[in-house]
C-alpha cells in the first residue's frame, strides 16, 4: 500500500526517457505503471519552461488509460481503454468554462456532475507598510480573489449550495442532508476569525435561530463544564498544547 518501504514505491527505481527533440518524454515507475508525456504548446513563460500534458496511461495489467485535450472547447476526454486500444470500457469528458465560473463531469454511463464557482470580491485589498530608516509608507495592494464552490448539482448531491462572506468564511450550507449557517467572531490577539455560533432553521419559516456556541480560550491545560440553556448549547473549547501542535477538546458531558 506504500507505507511500508519496498523496492517498489522507491523514488530512485524511476525511470526516464525523452525524445531527441524533447517533445515527448516517458515516465517508468517501479509498479509497472508507464506514462507518456507530450508537449502542450508554449507557457505564458515559455522562456522558462514549457507545458507538457499526460498523454497516456498504460497500467500494470496493461490496460491502457488514455487524454484527449480539446483546448478550443475547454475539455479533456479521459477514456479507459483495452491493452490494444481498439475497446473502450468507459469514459468521462471534462469541460471548463472558458470565464472558470463552472466545470461539469460527464460519464459514458450517463452520470453527469456541475460545479458552479463565483468570486466574493473582485479584488481583495491587502494594506503593506514598507518601512525604510526615514519614514513608512503605505501601499494598497489589489489581489484577485479566488473561485469560491457556489454550487454542485449531480446524481449524488442534488442542489448543494454555499455562501461565503466577503472575507472568504463559510456562511450557508444548504444541501440534502444538511442545512446550516455560521456566524464568526476575531479571536485571540491576531483578531483570526472563529466559529462563533452554528445556526440551525427552525419552524414553518425555516428561520435560523443559534443552535451552538462556540467560546475560545487562551491555550491552557484544563476543561471546563459547559453550560446548556434551553435549545442553545455552549461549548467551551480550550487548546491543550503539545510540542506545539494544538488540539481542541470538548467536554464529555455536552
Amino acid at each position: 500500500n506504500g507505507h511500508v518501504p519496498s523496492g517498489q514505491y522507491d523514488l530512485r527505481n524511476i525511470r526516464f526517457s525523452c525524445s531527441h527533440n524533447e517533445t515527448h518524454f516517458t515516465i517508468y515507475l517501479p509498479d509497472g505503471t508507464v506514462r507518456h508525456y507530450r508537449q502542450q504548446g508554449k507557457s505564458l513563460s515559455a522562456k522558462y519552461f514549457t507545458l507538457f500534458v499526460v498523454e497516456k496511461e498504460v497500467l500494470p495489467n496493461g490496460k491502457v488509460i488514455r487524454y484527449q485535450y480539446r483546448p478550443e472547447k475547454q475539455e479533456v476526454l479521459i477514456e479507459s481503454l483495452s491493452p490494444d486500444e481498439q475497446h473502450v470500457y468507459a469514459s468521462i469528458l471534462y469541460h471548463q468554462a472558458f470565464d472558470w465560473t463552472y466545470n461539469t463531469f460527464s460519464s459514458s454511463t450517463g452520470q453527469k456532475a456541475s460545479y458552479a464557482y463565483h468570486r466574493v470580491n473582485k479584488e481583495l485589498y491587502d494594506l503593506r507598510q514598507k518601512v525604510s530608516k526615514k519614514n513608512t509608507v503605505k501601499m494598497n495592494r489589489a489581489v484577485t480573489s479566488p473561485f469560491l464552490l457556489g454550487k454542485v448539482d449531480s446524481s449524488f448531491y442534488s442542489d448543494e449550495t454555499t455562501q461565503f462572506s466577503p472575507r472568504l468564511t463559510l456562511e450557508n450550507y444548504n444541501s440534502k442532508d444538511h442545512v446550516f449557517a455560521l456566524t464568526y467572531a476575531p479571536f485571540g490577539e491576531d483578531g483570526h476569525l472563529r466559529v462563533q455560533q452554528l445556526n440551525l432553521p427552525v419552524g414553518e419559516s425555516d428561520a435560523y435561530v443559534p443552535a451552538y456556541q462556540f467560546d475560545y480560550s487562551p491555550p491552557c491545560c484544563r476543561a471546563k463544564r459547559g453550560e446548556n440553556n434551553g435549545d442553545l448549547q455552549r461549548w467551551e473549547l480550550y487548546c491543550l498544547s503539545f510540542f506545539q501542535k494544538p488540539s481542541y477538546h470538548v467536554h464529555s458531558e455536552l
